[in-house]
């Protein structure tokens, strides 16, 4: 079962790489994503799918939470770079 989620998150891991490479032989939109992702849940036996579900949502919070941490470092950039330009 290990073996199994592991593998699809490999593949999951391949797919995101591919989205944000946008390669041209490669996966360009969500839906496509999306239906990938379902037929690798069908594949997978019901307390296995659970799992995997539950690994889908905790990945979406933690991608979230670096959004909204690359925000702010953002914000904190650009205070830093207006207060440097006051100083000097």
């Amino acid at each position: 079962m290990e073996e199994k989620i592991n593998e699809l998150l490999n593949r999951i891991t391949i797919i995101e790489t591919q989205l944000r490479t946008g390669s041209k032989n490669q996966i360009g939109n969500e839906t496509q994503t999306n239906e990938l992702l379902e037929t690798a849940l069908n594949k997978l036996e019901e307390n296995e799918r659970n799992e995997f579900q539950i690994l889908i949502q905790t990945n979406k919070v933690y991608q979230e939470k670096i959004k909204e941490l690359e925000a702010e470092i953002n914000k904190q950039n650009y205070r830093i770079t207006h207060l440097k330009k006051h100083i000097n």
